[in-house]
């Protein structure tokens, strides 16, 4: 048995809808914060509406409506295998993809322990991913580096790989040298790249960061600059700013994983690994 509810998301919400996709069906989500544990970027079985029946423009606001099953583990057991996807961007008064000016990424650098904090799960994640991918002399390559924790702890966990860094905001470079001393400013999409890199660190094609179509061409330019047997590893304290499973399928790359999982809050992240 089921009954069926319907939902009405004003503007200033859509972007906090998901998707959760699998072959089967697509179960609709609303990101909010549940308690004191909960992290934008971490997505919690509460959070999940039902499965999505049907969506429509109407006065300004999504209409949504849900089939939600009458029973009350109907949650468990999902996400996995299933994709996340956020299709509507957050936008602007003008109707466009917001994105944040320059100025506030170069304002969290004096902030590095907050940012620290809130990729945590991020890092301990990647961490146990790369347990059997990086091998002595990989070349893992983080092109948005942010304070450097990232790209840091990568080097001290695995000490026989060759860690380089690079991002736009030079105060996050500062930041980053005190682990990483010849990361570089400047942006992945004009810098010289000297060979193919083994492990691409992308956790900036994000929503609020850059378009959707931005997005697309900056991870196009990922797949170039990635060795024939290396991986990208996509992540984001905000969505993923593409659809990855439809980018996979048409570039031809094999996708790995879609998920990531945490525990304290628990719940699932996006975390995409691509191959050719």
């Amino acid at each position: 048995m089921a009954f069926y509810k319907e939902l009405l998301v004003a503007p200033a919400q859509q972007h906090n809808l998901f998707l959760v996709r699998n072959k089967h069906q697509h179960l609709l989500g609303l990101r909010q914060r549940l308690h004191a544990q909960s992290r934008y970027s971490i997505l919690e079985k509460a959070m999940l509406k039902g499965e999505l029946i049907h969506c429509e423009e109407q006065a300004a606001q999504l209409r949504c409506v849900v089939r939600v099953p009458d029973d009350a583990t109907w949650r468990d057991g999902l996400f996995h295998g299933d994709d996340i996807h956020f299709p509507w961007p957050p936008r602007d008064a003008s109707g466009e993809e917001f994105i944040c000016p320059e100025s506030y990424w170069n304002s969290q650098a004096a902030t590095p322990q907050r940012l620290n904090d809130q990729e945590a799960h991020f890092r301990a994640h990647t961490l146990e991913q790369l347990k059997t991918l990086v091998t002595p002399g990989c070349r893992i390559y983080d092109p948005a580096c942010s304070t450097g924790e990232f790209i840091g702890s990568l080097q001290h966990h695995f000490p026989q790989s060759r860690c380089i860094a690079s991002d736009r905001s030079a105060a996050m470079v500062a930041e980053t040298r005190r682990t990483i001393p010849d990361a570089v400013v400047g942006d992945v999409m004009t810098l010289p790249h000297a060979q193919p890199y083994d492990i691409v660190i992308c956790r900036f094609i994000n929503h609020e960061v850059m378009s959707s179509l931005a997005a697309q061409q900056v991870l196009r330019r990922m797949v170039e600059i990635v060795s024939e047997t290396g991986q990208i590893i996509l992540f984001g304290h905000t969505p993923v700013a593409c659809d990855v499973p439809d980018f996979c399928h048409r570039q031809g790359l094999q996708l790995l994983t879609t998920v990531g999982r945490s525990s304290q809050p628990d719940g699932v992240f996006q975390y995409y690994r691509l191959a050719r």
